[in-house]
């Protein structure tokens, strides 16, 4: 009977360890992600470096440090440059679907129509697409790759 007893003991201790230390360890609050509209506006994004495959193409963009892109929620941006000891600031409209990003670019001879998002943090922003330059008189699209940071 006692080592029954000692038996039953012995289980019941053990039950009660096993629930104790399954126990919900998960202290901390759920941390949501942000969406990518939120990474997106979340501040100014600047320019860290752009390339290019066309080596023409280089000397006609911007200076990569130059360039500043605010996104707001209402779907407005402000982006602002310099080219040739110019500042320009130009507003225009975004649109986000899947991993493209839908730009209203008129950046002077600048034209940054589509541009697919190849990376977005909260630190990063990668797009890459085309961007329509002014080459002696007539429109030429570069593809380029913009690196920002914030």
């Amino acid at each position: 009977m006692l080592n029954l007893r000692l038996l039953s003991f012995f289980f019941l201790s053990l039950l009660t360890l096993t629930f104790i230390s399954c126990s919900d360890d998960d202290n901390d609050e759920d941390t949501v992600e942000p969406s990518r509209v939120e990474l997106l506006t979340a501040a100014i994004w600047n320019g860290n470096k752009i390339t290019s495959e066309n080596p023409i193409a280089t000397p006609l963009l911007p200076s990569a440090e130059s360039i500043t892109i605010k996104f707001n929620e209402d779907g407005t941006y402000v982006a602002t440059f310099e080219y040739d000891n110019t500042p320009y600031e130009v507003p225009g409209n975004w649109e986000l679907t899947d991993d493209t990003i839908v730009l209203n670019l008129g950046l002077g001879d600048y034209m940054f129509r589509e541009a697919d998002i190849t990376e977005l943090t909260s630190t990063n922003l990668t797009l890459k697409g085309d961007v329509a330059v002014d080459f002696q008189g007539e429109e030429l699209l570069v593809p380029i790759e913009l690196y920002l940071v914030r």
